[in-house]
């Protein structure tokens, strides 16, 4: 050991000592034939965060792949840049870090200022440099003049600061502690701005399974109908069931509003999982997601269905936003987390388009409400004598005729002016059957049908595949028509696979082979489709077992 390893820190030492280490293994590997970007990467993943003990203590070891690249160019040139000496090439010496002990230095900024960086930069000015944020330069001159005319400042005692002096930190300090992007425009511009560079995450149900994922929510229709029970004018709200897969309303639940209850809620699970061509996957777990801020079901329904499926079906819940509580103020409402489901939102804002046409809109909200509506859902009676405090309106006209109706024992049929509630529900029927036969929603041969993963995410019937490679029961329904966006990425996806294993091989050519003519990927059928993902599988398998090449592959 050499005395410029002996005299370094004891966690420099220790540092370099277990690099070198690891890269004489690296170097040893890649003198047989390993990559040496797939074993540096190994290193990385196995040093990063590892404690490495020395006489000193411990040290945590940190090392991201910009850093291992760079050390292990070090190691073989026998020194940092420009330091390079030819005796320390792939030594422990070359990983020596060249840190310097200060004499003093200069103190950190304290984390008081730092914070009241943070808030001068993010306050409502609005933007002025070229990214619409406020210039650090700004924040930092004004803390800069404060701090020479001794002004409070968070983290600063003018006892230790001699009379005149200048701010001890540099403006690329300031840079340093600058807040992050999403903060700075949220402060200068609004939540609009900063929401265009906030982090977020994007879903993809592309891979999902039949039946591996439904979810439920409640919307109340903008349509006002009468209740033939009773003669009066409601409001009316549905719960519906979808399966996020293939974006189809299994089933629903309309009642008055504030009508459902958690019983109303079990009952439509208890249906809706024997729906055929629908159900609980076999070999995979169906996940059920509820909004916590509606009505869902009760603990005991949840405990029971994932009791009895053994864990087949788990329950899940969204969160709520809102319901903050001002200090000296009333509890705001909470509100359902519309990103959560956004699936099933999307869906209900085409039902309302839907239902557009039909008489008894009410509007989205209030303010919007048609004056012929009168003050539906407010009070519609005065307290003296109870007369309508809006005669003349489409829901007095409604509710006079129908309850002239309900009073002659139902021996008239009047032609109402509004929708009566089972009208509306054959309505709303409608509605729903039109969204799941549209274009990516078609589907049929309902019905319970063995399939297997014949290559990742390529399933197929198992009348064409062998019995033990069975590996799920699927609840599924054919495409019919065209194919969907799914099977496309399906298709290229196995392509992929192909090109990988064989790249001498021409897709168009593959394509012609195996159909007989050439067909545009655009025009493949669902029969042509299944051939050629079957094809695909077959050529995959058989460049990487070429020994056992069946006879039968076209390839």
């Amino acid at each position: 050991m050499s005395d410029r390893l002996t005299q370094s820190k004891d966690w420099n030492r220790a540092r370099a000592l277990k690099l070198h280490e690891h890269f004489s293994a690296v170097w040893l590997a890649v003198s047989f034939g390993a990559k040496k970007g797939a074993e540096l990467e190994r290193v990385q993943r196995l040093l990063d965060g590892m404690l490495i003990q020395h006489p000193g203590g411990e040290t945590l070891l940190e090392l991201s792949w910009t850093t291992i690249n760079r050390e292990w160019k070090y190691w073989k040139q026998g020194g940092r840049d420009g330091q390079e000496n030819p005796a320390h090439e792939r030594r422990p010496e070359a990983l020596l870090l060249a840190y310097k002990a200060g004499c003093g230095g200069h103190a950190k900024m304290p984390r008081g200022l730092v914070r009241e960086l943070h808030r001068r930069m993010t306050l409502p000015k609005g933007g002025r440099d070229k990214h619409g944020r406020s210039p650090i330069s700004e924040a930092w001159q004004s803390i800069a003049e404060d701090f020479k005319a001794r002004k409070p400042l968070p983290g600063i005692d003018y006892d230790l600061v001699p009379m005149g002096a200048e701010i001890p930190w540099h403006y690329s300090t300031a840079c340093r502690n600058k807040p992050a992007r999403a903060l700075r425009a949220g402060g200068n511009r609004g939540a609009a701005a900063a929401k265009g560079v906030s982090a977020y995450v994007s879903l993809n149900y592309a891979r999902l399974r039949r039946g591996e994922l439904y979810t439920l929510d409640d919307v109340r229709l903008d349509i006002v109908c009468i209740d033939e029970a009773t003669g009066n004018a409601i409001e009316v709200v549905l719960y519906v069931f979808m399966e996020v897969g293939s974006r189809m309303i299994v089933g629903y639940v309309m009642k008055p509003a504030a009508a459902i209850r958690g019983e109303d809620v079990d009952e439509l699970l208890a249906h809706m999982l024997q729906v055929p061509g629908f159900g609980i996957g076999l070999g995979y777990v169906t996940h059920i997601l509820f909004e916590r801020g509606a009505t869902a079901c009760s603990e005991a329904a949840q405990a029971l269905l994932e009791g009895i499926t053994g864990g087949r079906v788990k329950v899940h819940r969204t969160g709520i936003i809102g319901g903050v509580r001002w200090i000296g103020s009333a509890r705001d409402q909470a509100v359902g987390n519309a990103a959560g489901k956004a699936v099933i939102e999307s869906f209900n804002r085409w039902l309302h388009y839907a239902l557009l046409h039909l008489p008894g809109q009410r509007g989205n909200k209030f303010e919007n409400q048609p004056q012929s509506m009168g003050e539906m859902g407010k009070n519609s009676f005065f307290a003296k004598g109870g007369q309508r405090q809006f005669g003349g309106t489409l829901v007095d006209q409604a509710e006079q005729l129908a309850q002239f109706e309900i009073a002659s024992g139902r021996r008239v049929k009047l032609k109402l002016p509004m929708l009566r509630l089972f009208e509306l529900n054959e309505a709303v029927r409608g509605a729903i059957k039109r969204h799941n036969t549209e274009p990516g929603h078609e589907y049929r041969g309902h019905g319970e049908h063995l399939q297997e993963e014949v290559a990742p995410n390529v399933w197929q019937d198992s009348a064409q595949a062998a019995p033990a490679r069975r590996s799920y029961t699927l609840h599924t329904a054919e495409a019919a028509g065209a194919l969907s966006d799914r099977d496309r990425a399906i298709y290229w996806s196995a392509w992929q696979r192909v090109a990988k294993a064989r790249p001498d091989l021409d897709r168009h050519a593959v394509t012609a082979r195996v159909l007989g003519r050439a067909v545009p990927h655009k025009q493949l059928s669902r029969p042509q489709w299944a051939q050629l993902l079957s094809a695909f599988a077959a050529i995959v398998r058989d460049a990487k077992s070429p020994q056992k090449q069946q006879v039968d592959t076209p390839f």
